[in-house]
């Protein structure tokens, strides 16, 4: 839905209204409320007061039996919904708790016994209203009494306390009536002024905007830029029409130089074409010259590239066999090294082998000593027992011992004897691997001597293949120095090749938009000359 200018100042003006409307109602309400509380507060507080003072009177003349007529006639004036007489402490030990109602029974009646006036709206069961606890103190002069006198208290101990309760019903009820009363009156003034304002803002603002917008769709109809808009007021909205006026001039203007502008390029794009068309023509034959060298040039590359082929194929495989070649030689170096570090590790074994051979004889030697020690401690134990047999009963433990001696020398002449026999069979095969080791230590020093000339021979091999090789790089370098060149002849022919298809593809444009500028220039006159653009016309506002 379109919003007009009217009715979204209608919805400005009736927020405005309605805000202010219900901000005055509210304040004003809330002002009389206040003022009629503070009175009626005064008034209860004075009320209490007076009360107290008839029931001091009743004290004095001895009347204090007429006290309930006095609290049915306090209840009897309108609005009075409570009466009550608190006594305190010290009243209480002095002439008793008094009547039922004479008792504190809330926060109210505590507070007023502690000395507190208190003046605050309370809720009841008949409604919300006001209530008013003045506390009574003892004093040597109250209003021409003196209290101490009676009620035997210090001065300024509180003696009771007088509490009144008001109903405020009817009072919230006529400050509400008075409140949408003003609220009413203040709603016909707002509406009044509502009423004027939207008339001057029809008459000042809307209805010219109006004009103005319907003036603007008339040119926009008619495509008559010669009107223009008069206008007397010299406010925003006649500053709108200046402007528009002047927007006029400068486009009615703008037009007249483009439709003289556009006549000088219709003009210029007919020359253009036929310029172009030339071009065109000296491009297509520039560019079948330069495809006839490019194909001579690709032929010529092409022979050259086979050349280049068959030579790095060539190299490739001197290139192999040379590292196949050092290779070999490099192999069977190792293997001669390998070899003589074999025939040293064998010479070590065989020293090793013959250095065990003379300690095998050592322990021979050894072994020899030991089976004598054995005879002769065997021949030594046979004479021990001997000699225990000689003895008798005294050397029968010796005789036992001397017989375990020979057996233990027995043992070990028989083990020495089986050592022995060992250590012969080892230094056998000593003597026979010593033999070998000799063989073989031999047969690998002249595989040895063989390989290194196999390994020398390698070496040559491959100084004969490098030189094959530096032959062979020479004539790739030269092939590859003309293929160089004739690549480089051949990126100079694609540039031209390229700047030839460039140029025929933008003499082949030129000419295209040379012919789409005549078309353009002809439909915007078309255009232009749907426009009036002199002869201004004032339309009144």
């Amino acid at each position: 839905m379109r919003s007009t200018i009217t009715f979204k100042l209608l919805l400005a003006l009736i927020a405005v209204f309605s805000c202010v409307l219900a901000a005055s109602t509210a304040y004003q309400y809330h002002q009389q409320k206040t003022l009629i509380n503070d009175v009626l507060s005064e008034q209860l507080h004075d009320k209490a007061s007076n009360y107290f003072d008839s029931l001091n009177m009743m004290m004095l003349t001895g009347t204090m039996s007429q006290k309930e007529t006095l609290r049915q006639k306090a209840l009897a004036q309108e609005g009075i919904e409570a009466v009550r007489v608190l006594r305190a402490d010290t009243v209480t030990k002095l002439y008793g708790p008094g009547q039922q109602n004479q008792q504190p029974v809330d926060d109210i009646d505590q507070r007023a016994l502690n000395g507190e006036l208190v003046i605050e709206p309370i809720s009841a069961d008949w409604g919300k209203g006001l209530v008013v606890a003045l506390p009574m103190k003892s004093s040597e002069n109250y209003r021409g009494t003196n209290c101490v006198s009676c009620h035997v208290a210090p001065a300024g101990e509180v003696l009771g306390a007088i509490r009144l309760e008001y109903n405020m019903n009817h009072v919230n009820s006529m400050i509400s009536k008075q409140a949408m009363f003003a609220m009413g009156i203040m709603a016909v003034i707002a509406f009044v002024g509502f009423i004027i304002t939207m008339s001057l803002i029809q008459k000042i603002i809307v209805r010219p905007i109006q004009r103005t917008s319907k003036f603007m769709s008339n040119v926009s109809h008619s495509k008559d830029l010669s009107q223009r808009l008069m206008h007397h007021q010299q406010d925003e909205v006649g500053q709108l029409s200046t402007a528009i006026s002047s927007f006029m001039d400068t486009v009615s203007e703008s037009l007249e130089r483009v439709q003289d502008t556009s006549h000088s390029l219709a003009d210029s794009a007919s020359k253009l074409t036929a310029v172009a068309q030339s071009t065109d023509k000296a491009a297509n034959n520039q560019q079948l010259e330069t495809n006839e060298v490019q194909s001579n040039i690709t032929d010529m590359l092409q022979q050259q590239t086979a050349v280049e082929d068959s030579t790095n194929n060539a190299t490739v495989l001197v290139n192999h066999t040379v590292d196949v070649a050092t290779h070999s030689a490099s192999q069977a170096h190792n293997v001669s090294e390998d070899i003589k570090q074999l025939v040293s590790n064998i010479d070590t074994v065989r020293e090793k082998i013959s250095s065990l051979n003379q300690r095998t004889e050592e322990v021979s030697s050894i072994l020899v000593v030991i089976k004598g020690i054995a005879e002769q401690t065997n021949l030594l134990a046979l004479n021990a027992a001997i000699e225990a047999a000689r003895a008798g009963e005294q050397g029968r433990g010796f005789a036992v011992v001397a017989e375990e001696v020979r057996n233990l020398a027995s043992r070990t002449a028989e083990a020495t004897g089986n050592i022995e026999h060992i250590i012969s069979q080892f230094q056998q095969g000593s003597e026979e691997s010593l033999t070998s080791v000799d063989t073989v230590c031999q047969f690998a020093h002249q595989r040895s001597v063989d390989v290194e000339a196999l390994s020398a021979t390698m070496h040559n091999v491959v100084d004969e293949m490098r030189q094959v090789l530096r032959h062979a790089e020479d004539i790739q370098n030269q092939t590859q120095t003309t293929s160089d060149v004739s690549q480089h002849i051949q990126s100079k022919i694609d540039v031209i090749t390229l700047h030839a298809n460039d140029t025929s593809q933008s003499a082949s444009h030129t000419r295209d938009i040379s012919v789409d500028l005549e078309h353009l220039s002809e439909r915007l006159e078309q255009l232009l000359n749907q426009f009036t653009l002199s002869e201004h016309k004032r339309v009144n506002k």
